[in-house]
């Protein structure tokens, strides 16, 4: 027996057992078996035939209702660092269109801490034949260039395992064949590409075809791939702190808008006029300190906190572009505390920097750090309800408006056991205790005015980590 024959066969880069994935009573795929290894691998189908629902449970955006689907050895919806060795371009046109083509790209590659990722992310961008130097936004792309830029995104951190879900729509002729001809290049250098098409004259182009159950095998590659599973990670860990720098810099550039910018204008000027009216009241002190609580906690740090902390992380989902920052081997609550420093850091200085100086206009002592203190607090915990709420509803704008005007503004005042419920119950209280003024239901403990609003904004953001975890990505 020759030393070929005795030596052993590579393990399959891609394979799935029994894989079947069902929404309510709408089975997408079922029971697929196969295994994959180096070399293009194109699934043919007709729409809604459930390619794209394969290659998100290949990817990790979605979990199996049934049966496993493994990546180089591992489970890549459980295994965050898997990640790092998969690349896809995803069916879906949203984009991160506030970026230019070069800033997207060098983001994906910075999160998977490419080495020099600008000119990883230059050479990606020449590969598919654009103009790394073009500075011009996601937005003004063609179709057939965002098609490319996806897949620069897609292959600039060098993977193993790529999937491209129908990659060749929106080019031109010679733009299709060039892209073909990268596909079997990057296939014959031991990678395996899996391309998704409704088309079977695209399919056919791949080369000669095998068929298999529910898609269709290229049998033109035919390298053999020889890389050992230790070879399959240059890091075993996933990579980003506690707070993820790259993804903080993207959330906070998502929240800046002429409209958010002139509604915190608005308010600000609404703050700073209450602070001259009290000056001029009978009784500033009381005028004081309620016109900076009721304003203040109750009006402009829920307000901004819900604009900006509800859109920090549901715009991504809305706009179906979390799959750039979901398909990159970055610990989920990374994601989560990048998306809430990012909203505290936007919101917390403007609410709080306002209100202190509208509070230090009107003359009451002791006023200006009490006023500090509480707003902080407010958007603190708001800031985390609001980032939770984001996730979890699609609506999350027209709820957190009803949350604030029905639980915060009208059921608070029905009684103690309510406003203990109530954020804006407890941060109002800093304000009684350093003025002496007694507002109702601000009657709360000075520690329990520090404690509840960091517990609601820290029990915010374990939720949105948790849930992180468990949202299925389109």
């Amino acid at each position: 027996m020759s030393q070929a024959q005795t030596q052993a066969a590579p393990p399959p880069m891609v394979q799935c057992s029994g894989a079947s994935k069902w929404f309510g009573d709408l089975v997408a795929v079922s029971d697929v078996s196969f295994s994959i290894g180096a070399g293009v691998t194109a699934l043919l189908g007709p729409n809604g035939a459930g390619k794209s629902t394969l290659l998100r449970m290949m990817c990790g955006l979605a979990r199996p209702s049934n049966g496993s689907v493994t990546v180089l050895g591992n489970n890549p919806r459980a295994d965050v660092a898997v990640l790092g060795r998969i690349g896809m371009a995803p069916q879906q046109e949203s984009l991160l269109d506030y970026l230019s083509g070069r800033e997207f790209v060098e983001l994906a590659a910075q999160l998977h801490r490419v080495d020099n990722p600008v000119e990883a992310a230059r050479r990606a961008i020449q590969t598919v034949e654009l103009d790394p130097d073009d500075p011009r936004r996601l937005s003004t792309y063609s179709k057939g260039m965002r098609q490319r830029i996806k897949l620069a995104q897609a292959i600039v951190h060098d993977p193993l395992v790529i999937a491209l879900d129908e990659p060749l729509t929106g080019l031109d002729p010679r733009q299709r064949r060039e892209m073909i001809q990268l596909f079997h290049r990057l296939g014959a250098e031991g990678k395996c590409v899996i391309v998704s098409s409704h088309v079977l004259d695209e399919v056919e182009r791949f080369g000669p075809v095998t068929k298999m159950p529910r898609f269709w095998r290229c049998a033109r590659s035919t390298t053999i791939w020889r890389a050992s599973s230790d070879t399959w990670w240059a890091d075993d860990s996933a990579s980003g702190g506690t707070v993820n720098p790259h993804i903080y810099r993207v959330v906070v550039r998502s929240q800046i808008s002429t409209g958010r910018l002139l509604a915190l204008a608005g308010l600000s000027g609404v703050a700073i006029l209450l602070a001259f009216i009290a000056r001029a009241a009978d009784d500033p002190v009381e005028f004081a300190t309620r016109s900076m609580g009721t304003f203040g906690t109750n009006i402009f740090a829920p307000f901004i906190a819900l604009a900006l902390g509800s859109a920090a992380l549901g715009n991504l989902v809305e706009d179906r572009t979390l799959v750039y920052v979901w398909l990159r081997p970055v610990p989920r609550h990374a994601v989560a505390t990048a998306a809430f420093a990012a909203v505290l850091s936007v919101v917390g200085p403007i609410v709080v920097a306002v209100m202190t100086v509208a509070a230090a206009i009107t003359g009451v002592d002791g006023l200006p750090a009490a006023t500090a203190a509480a707003t902080a607090l407010a958007v603190f915990a708001y800031s985390g309800l609001f980032l939770a709420l984001g996730l979890r509803f699609k609506r999350s704008l027209l709820i957190g408006l009803g949350y604030i005007a029905i639980w915060e503004l009208l059921m608070s005042r029905l009684g103690d056991w309510f406003a203990r419920l109530s954020v804006r119950s407890y941060p109002m209280s800093i304000l009684s205790d350093a003025t002496g003024v007694d507002m109702r239901l601000a009657d709360r403990s000075t520690l329990a005015s520090y404690i509840v609003p960091l517990a609601i904004g820290l029990a915010g953001l374990a939720y949105t980590s948790w849930r992180l975890t468990r949202t299925e990505i389109d």
